[in-house]
């Protein structure tokens, strides 16, 4: 990864990355929907923090490399996903699954990740634009 970030940088391109959304190991709406049928709620389904972080460690590792070496922004997602406390947001919100399955999100999802980084993604492309407006 970071050979070709250096080879883009080189071509004079900005890289933007986004970190990894919470891999769930479990498909959400096949169980929100067993959830429903049978007692439960889908929302104790989720993932804490300090699980996404270690089985994300080496990946942020490289990242955090990645950045270090000026050859591409993070959007870090994390804050996106969890609260404080490390506490994830809920799988279902308004009725509607973030995930189509165990670590794809919908597009309910995707909107809400969107929204948690737009001001960061904006100011990153907006920093990086070439002067050339290419």
């Amino acid at each position: 990864m970071a050979y070709l970030c250096a080879v883009l940088k080189e071509k004079g391109k900005n890289v933007i990355i986004f970190s990894s959304i919470p891999e769930l190991g479990l498909n959400v709406p096949t169980l929100a929907v067993k959830k429903r049928w049978f007692g439960g709620y889908a929302n104790d389904l989720c993932i804490t923090a300090d699980k996404y972080n270690q089985r994300q460690k080496e990946a942020k590792e490289v990242l955090r490399d990645l950045e270090k070496h000026g050859l591409a922004k993070v959007i870090w997602v994390d804050s996106v996903f969890f609260s404080q406390n490390g506490n994830m947001r809920p799988l279902i919100e308004n009725g509607k699954s973030l995930y189509i399955d165990d670590d794809h999100l919908s597009t309910t999802g995707a909107n809400i990740l969107i929204q948690g980084v737009k001001k960061e993604l904006l100011e990153s492309m907006e920093l990086r634009k070439d002067p050339k407006g290419e």
